[in-house]
């Protein structure tokens, strides 16, 4: 068996981390090390009555910071990546006495290009588990590693290979934490970060969902406003149901996921049309719709909707998939490549689509004839 201790400087930076640094005197003082013949990182501990929490056993809150301080040292040792805790299970089938010896064993069990998912558990003197638990680690690429310890990453050992996650880390246990899942970003603009808001989207942080939502919503709502007023506000509602339903299995980039949420959005409204058919709708009384609230600005909320449902009235002029082309290219942000694909034409027909409505568009404002007959960009 092949074991070595896991300290910090073998991975190119300082800590003071509160479970396993043996220079912070308020810590836990417990070393980790690595077996490398079995593929796992392991402590031995034995706490005392000040680490308790019933008067007999370990507090629930330091067993939890000893798992985690092992899955977390599992991805840097076993895996070589810095990541943060995205999201962890635990269970306590036996109490974790104080007085008494335990080793805890943490082990990676699958990795992904942005998440590592491992698994760790406290054993007692006759190796029963008293704990146990798994973790969804978020890998951090190297710039966000340095900024999590605060320092360049260096060291012969320290290999960190590009991955796209969340800004954060919460492992080693006590190492600097700049932001966790409960957090915003920074960078407030998700497209931006698109990779690590969608990985921390994932594992279900809110802000990462709050995020892809205040990106996407409005020119989702515009493009269905443009096509179907009446639908367009519940069609984007099953919309992001369907989004939220299937984020954890999206791979792709912000490019590929803003052409499936248009692709979601475009099939929810062809459902609802169909419905409507089959369906008499029922008329709004004028003194049902007064009772709703109006915007805290009236006057600067009218004269935006002019604007937008003013643009969005006239694209409503043109053949149908004329306006949706439109649409898609101008609201969606989307190239043709990946119109084509939404609406099931060819490229070339797209442009060809794409050319025209804008033509038309251009004659009914006004535009100058060399300004209406010039040709679309892919």
């Amino acid at each position: 068996m092949t074991v070595q201790r896991l300290d910090a400087s073998r991975f190119g930076f300082d800590s003071r981390c509160f479970v396993c640094d043996d220079s912070n005197p308020r810590g836990l003082q417990v070393p980790f090390f690595e077996d490398t013949d079995a593929g796992l990182v392991f402590a031995d501990f034995e706490l005392a009555a000040e680490f308790s929490g019933a008067p007999t056993l370990v507090h629930g809150g330091v067993t939890l910071a000893l798992i985690d301080e092992a899955m977390s040292w599992a991805t840097i040792a076993l895996a070589s990546t810095f990541a943060y805790t995205g999201e962890t299970t635990t269970r306590f089938e036996w109490p974790v006495r104080v007085g008494r010896p335990y080793r805890v064993e943490a082990r990676v069990v699958d990795r992904g290009e942005r998440r590592i998912t491992t698994e760790a558990a406290v054993l007692d003197a006759k190796q029963r588990a008293c704990v146990r638990a798994t973790a969804a680690m978020v890998v951090l690429d190297p710039e966000q590693g340095a900024q999590a310890i605060g320092q360049p990453v260096t060291g012969e050992d320290a290999s960190y290979p590009a991955g796209a996650a969340p800004a954060g880390l919460t492992g080693p246990a006590g190492a600097a934490r700049f932001r966790n899942s409960a957090d915003p970003p920074k960078t407030p603009v998700a497209m931006e970060q698109f990779a690590e808001t969608l990985a921390a989207a994932q594992i279900g942080a809110e802000w990462a969902v709050a995020d892809l939502w205040t990106e996407l919503h409005p020119p989702l709502l515009r493009f269905l406003r443009g096509l179907h007023p009446g639908f367009a506000e519940d069609v984007e509602s099953e919309t992001w149901i369907r989004i939220a339903g299937g984020l954890r299995r999206f791979e792709g980039t912000e490019a590929d996921f803003r052409a499936w949420a248009f692709t979601i959005a475009r099939n929810r409204l062809i459902d609802w049309c169909r419905r409507d058919r089959r369906q008499a709708s029922t008329p709004v009384e004028d003194d049902e719709l007064a009772a709703l609230p109006g915007s805290d600005d009236p006057a600067a909320a009218a004269a935006e909707a002019l604007g937008l449902e003013a643009s969005l009235a006239l694209i409503r002029t043109l053949p149908p998939d004329q306006a949706e082309v439109i649409l898609l290219r101008v609201l969606g942000g989307l190239d043709v490549t990946r119109v084509a694909g939404i609406v099931g034409k060819r490229p070339g027909t797209v442009r060809v689509l794409q050319h025209r409505g804008l033509r038309r568009l251009a004659a009914e404002v006004g535009a100058p004839a060399e300004l209406a007959s010039e040709p679309v960009a892919s």
